[in-house]
């Protein structure tokens, strides 16, 4: 599943940078979504690891980096996905008017990605609090 996932994954990422460009907010959601996928596929390893040994051995941190992986990946694939049907709902539904409410939606995809970096930020400050010296939580 995880090479499936990588060359999947790999040949979206190669179609959107080759035949695609960054200016429609589809885009630029399906390439995070892209993004969050690797992430999330990228801790699916470890768990395998884990299920077939039935015991973790690759130390602590790497316990605790790996579920904030897994969690990230997980959580910011949801959004990515809410995010791309909102936007694909608004321009079938309203196709008229959604011209207008889509130049302005790259703000409000700002903010939300801003919300979604903080909140990894304070994630990563709860599960390793030696971090916080080096990361400002806000």
């Amino acid at each position: 599943m995880f090479v499936f996932s990588l060359i999947g994954n790999g040949l979206v990422l190669f179609i959107i940078y080759r035949f695609e460009k960054l200016t429609t907010v589809t885009n630029i959601l399906l390439l995070n979504l892209v993004f969050s996928s690797l992430i999330f596929m990228s801790s699916l390893p470890f768990w395998g690891i884990y299920m077939q040994l039935k015991d973790w051995i690759f130390g602590k941190f790497m316990c605790k980096l790996v579920g904030s992986v897994y969690y990230m990946g997980f959580y910011s694939s949801v959004l990515f996905l809410t995010l791309l049907t909102f936007d694909r709902h608004l321009a079938v539904v309203y196709s008229l008017g959604a011209s207008q409410v889509r130049t302005r939606s790259p703000i409000f995809y700002t903010f939300v990605g801003k919300k979604f970096q903080n909140y990894f930020r304070q994630l990563l400050v709860k599960r390793f609090p030696e971090l916080k010296k080096h990361i400002s939580v806000s």
